[in-house]
């Protein structure tokens, strides 16, 4: 149990970095803020999540939770602000087919390397 709650919790802090600092750096300081909080707060969180250890990884998995964590934090961010989900699902639709296509090249990648040894 104590990981998964390792799991949700740092998922939600970077959710909350990504759409509390990311939004305010950008319209403070234009496009140019946006991607240097882009930047600090996925590495910032990937440090957090995964070299430090707070999120559980399966042995042999892959690490999907701060994209998913992130997006669902999005999503409901804005279902909660009374914003209509239907604008948001053509975004959804295409980011899970780049995350399987990704996934599936990743994966090739990794047999050609394989093969190769």
């Amino acid at each position: 149990m104590k990981k998964y709650l390792g799991t949700v919790i740092g998922v939600s802090i970077i959710s909350v970095l990504a759409f509390a600092v990311f939004e305010l750096l950008e319209n403070a300081h234009g496009v140019g803020a946006g991607w240097f909080a882009s930047i600090w707060i996925i590495g910032l969180g990937w440090y957090i999540n995964h070299a430090i250890g707070i999120v559980h990884k399966i042995k042999g998995g892959v690490y999907v939770n701060m994209a998913l964590g992130i997006g669902i934090a999005g999503i409901l961010k804005d279902v909660f602000a009374g914003k209509p989900f239907a604008p948001s699902a053509p975004t959804l639709f295409w980011v899970i087919i780049g995350g399987i296509l990704g996934g599936y090249l990743a994966n090739k990648v990794n047999e050609n390397l394989r093969d190769q040894n």
